[in-house]
């Protein structure tokens, strides 16, 4: 900025007295104020644009879409808090008016919700943070994902031998003095007990933390043992790359990878 103001000062002395068809900008005067307004402006789009090669690049890059929203969406508001009375004032409220418009078509899509909650940096922080009001419909899609593919990884198993009878087994009498007493018997077998999904408790209570920053398909190779569920969900949804959502303009119009032609990930 200190060379452009440098350089509108020294073509103003120069031109001085001079036509308007001999001055190099015809007449019309740029202010050292106006090309800081161009450069600001510049710099917002520069972001904008950024991000959108960045998402269109290879790898999997749909679990950070909701974030980048979110981050985009904080910067936006805080430049907006900033330029009152200024020139740029009035163009942040399209801009974050469209940001949100997009970022709640992610928010739709459940395959973007599905790869931004097996992103390990995430879980279900993200969306109890930024999206409050969205969880109750998150938990409930979570919880359905992981028993169908808990009942299609059971499925998929060769069916166990049939236990063998022992000989004590046989032998034991059902009118047995320590059976008849249940006095002792702590733990009785509960045929109601709703069985309770482990897996992803410990998933949310943060076991083996990760930084947003790092490798998220190593992560889940390496935790696959302990999440065989999840880990099963994450080498679907992660393969997805953020460029399947069409970007517009921006990285933004997320929902289009839930076109039903999109196979299994189809919506």
């Amino acid at each position: 900025m200190t060379v452009i103001k440098q350089l509108l000062e020294n073509g103003s002395d120069k031109y001085i007295g001079k036509s308007a068809d001999g001055h190099f900008f015809k007449s019309y005067e740029l202010s050292s104020q106006e090309w800081e307004d161009v450069n600001n402006l510049n710099n917002i789009l520069r972001d904008f644009l950024e991000l959108t090669k960045w998402m269109e690049g290879d790898g999997p890059k749909l679990p950070m879409v909701l974030y980048e929203y979110v981050r985009i969406m904080d910067s936006l508001e805080r430049k907006q808090a900033t330029s009152t009375s200024t020139a740029l004032e009035t163009i942040f409220v399209p801009m974050i008016a469209i940001t949100r418009k997009y970022m709640n078509f992610a928010l739709a899509c459940d395959t973007v919700i599905m790869a931004t909650f097996l992103h390990p940096a995430w879980r279900m922080m993200l969306f109890t943070r930024r999206f409050e009001l969205h969880v109750p419909r998150i938990t409930r899609m979570m919880v359905n994902k992981f028993s169908d593919r808990d009942e299609l990884l059971k499925s998929l198993k060769p069916p166990p031998p049939p236990p063998k009878v022992t000989t004590t087994a046989l032998n034991a009498s059902p009118n047995n003095t320590e059976s008849e007493e249940d006095e002792f018997n702590f733990y009785p077998t509960n045929p109601d007990a709703i069985d309770i999904n482990t897996g992803m408790e410990r998933y949310n209570n943060g076991d083996f933390p990760m930084d947003k920053k790092g490798d998220v398909m190593a992560w889940w190779k390496l935790r696959s043992k302990d999440f065989p569920v999840l880990a099963s969900l994450a080498r679907d949804y992660r393969a997805c790359p953020a460029s399947s959502a069409a970007v517009e303009r921006t990285f933004s119009a997320a929902a289009n990878i839930c076109a039903s032609g999109r196979s299994g990930l189809a919506i």
